[in-house]
């Protein structure tokens, strides 16, 4: 199928989506994508679909795996975008959010690793981008839904949601302010480019996912305050070399530190061992890598569940 590189869907002030393709042939276009019927679909230089109504609805998956797309324009009349509208659009650069928009499907923008700018029109009143930010945020919840490799992550927002920056590769590093609480799953997914992070004390669980296959992180440092660590949360973390687990922590899910191929040494402070949810917590990670815990609670390790898996490497330390 071509590809699609670049779409408007406004033009002298008639409903038409303009795109190009990278051999000059015309799109199948699913019909059911969007909420207003195909008058006219031709392709010349540029195709060019002309709807007989104004376009309300960017469906789900309307633009899915167009990863030749560099550029879009979403009309004023569109209210809704819907499931993984641009999934996988690995080429686009820049979105502005109409002030029409009331709902943003989950995964709209997910693997849009080439975005760059994102903004929210002024005067919409379910999302913004507040500060000049680069995301797009739920106004009254405060969660960050979507950013992108130029975020900054405003001082207001309190959760980062599913996926926001699924795939940034182009994201080096990222501070999160004092107020989030959640860092919800794949919330840093695939961000490879990645190289430190500081979570904030308010946070309080770190996310299924949340960072899986940083691999260019080195550095990150977990907080007091956070009770549980997500399955898989740093899994294949190859750049790390140390962590260390506060006494909060009450929880370690399965394979969260797995694939840390670099890890080597594992200061987990809690007294008493973190439920596991298996053995894979620490699979994978470099030759000799010792886990340092308090010398009084050596033997109380060695013979919790899932933790005498690592009976072996674990050593006493003064904190």
């Amino acid at each position: 199928m071509a590809k699609l590189i670049s779409a408007d869907l406004t033009n002298n002030n008639l409903c038409i989506l303009e795109y190009s393709t990278t051999d000059g042939i015309m799109l199948s276009i699913n019909t059911h994508s969007f909420d207003a019927n195909i008058e006219a679909h031709t392709y010349t230089d540029i195709g060019r679909i002309i709807f007989g109504t104004p376009v309300t609805k960017i469906g789900d998956k309307a633009f899915r795996d167009c990863s030749s797309l560099t550029r879009v324009t979403i009309p004023d009349s569109v209210t809704t975008i819907g499931r993984w509208a641009f999934w996988d659009c690995s080429s686009l650069t820049s979105v502005t959010i109409p002030d029409g928009v009331t709902e943003i499907g989950e995964f709209a923008f997910y693997g849009c690793s080439g975005l760059t700018s994102i903004k929210v029109a002024d005067g919409n009143k379910i999302y913004d981008s507040r500060d000049n930010c680069n995301a797009i945020i739920e106004t009254a919840t405060n969660t960050l839904v979507c950013g992108c490799e130029a975020t900054i992550i405003p001082d207001s927002v309190t959760t980062i949601e599913k996926y926001a920056f699924y795939g940034c590769s182009g994201l080096t590093s990222v501070v999160i302010p004092d107020n989030v609480t959640k860092i919800e799953e794949s919330a840093f997914y695939g961000c490879s480019g990645l190289t430190s992070v500081v979570i904030p004390d308010s946070v309080t669980k770190i996310g299924d996912f949340a960072f899986w296959d940083c691999s260019g992180l080195t550095s990150v440092v977990i907080p007091e305050g956070v009770t549980e660590i997500g399955k898989f949360a740093f899994y294949g973390c190859s750049g790390l070399t140390s962590v260390v687990i506060p006494d909060s922590v009450t929880e370690i899910g399965a394979s969260a530190f797995e694939g840390c191929s670099s890890l080597t040494s594992v200061y987990c402070k809690p007294i008493t061992p973190p439920l596991a949810e298996g053995y894979s917590m620490f699979y994978d990670n470099a030759s000799g890598r010792k886990i340092y815990v308090l010398a009084s609670s050596i033997e109380v390790y060695k013979a919790a569940s899932y933790w005498s898996r690592y009976k072996s490497d674990i050593e006493g330390y003064d904190f």
